[in-house]
């Protein structure tokens, strides 16, 4: 599969100071090339490989100048043919540019910030929550998924902590008590694996069965269970 390539150039820039007239400083500006020709449409102030094809790349804010700037992040796709071709200016915009961060976690999520808060973002293209938040953008804190236990992540909402599946579906709105608990995680970690023979009760069923949409109740037993898909690092 043909290799991509970050591109590091310098660009002049231009501003109006506060004395009213225009100002010029060199500022780095990067690409994506392969095999030394550039392959995306535009040129961004920062690129970061987030892996399987995919670049958060982020903008200065068109009013800010270069004494006051600040980035917004998005993530963007490259493209390839049947044949793992790069298709050359064929790139998509995934996430549009919203975020004050976004941080590398795995090929299937990151995890993006504005304003001191912190969201999971689906880049499972596979998945039909492809690019979307999983959660409103309001976690205090938010760990890598798979960190304590498979597949699940542990995060915190207005000092609430607990835990997000994997597969949790895009949510308009949560709060702490949705989380799952500590216990529970674990439960459904095990449950997941086949190493869990118990029932699990009644609040864990139904918060799984709200964050995902699917169905972990004992007549659901573990080798029926397809919906829940196995995330590959």
């Amino acid at each position: 599969m043909e290799k991509i390539e970050i591109s590091e150039n310098r660009v002049t820039a231009a501003f109006i100071g506060d004395d009213g007239n225009i100002h010029h400083y060199i500022t780095p500006s990067y690409s994506l090339i392969n095999e030394k020709k550039d392959i995306i449409s535009y040129q961004y102030r920062c690129i970061v490989d987030l892996g399987n094809d995919h670049f958060a790349v982020g903008k200065i804010k068109e009013d800010y100048n270069s004494l006051n700037s600040k980035f917004y992040w998005g993530i963007i796709r490259v493209n390839r043919d049947s044949n793992g071709v790069v298709l050359p200016f064929q790139e998509m915009q995934i996430v549009p540019y919203l975020y004050d961060k976004i941080s590398n976690q795995n090929i299937t999520t990151v995890i993006g910030s504005y304003n001191g808060k912190l969201t999971y973002l689906d880049l499972d293209k596979y998945s039909e929550s492809y690019g979307k938040q999983l959660v409103p953008c309001i976690l205090d804190y938010a760990e890598p998924f798979d960190l304590t236990y498979e597949n699940f992540a542990g995060c915190s909402i207005n000092g609430v902590s607990g835990y997000l599946p994997r597969e949790c579906q895009p949510q308009d709105v949560i709060s702490g008590i949705n989380l799952l608990e500590d216990s529970e995680a674990q439960m459904l970690e095990e449950y997941y694996n086949g190493d869990f023979f118990g029932s699990l009760d009644d609040t864990t069923i139904t918060k799984f069965l709200n964050l995902t949409g699917v169905d972990v109740s004992e007549n659901n037993s573990y080798p029926r269970i397809i919906a829940f898909r196995k995330i590959k690092h």
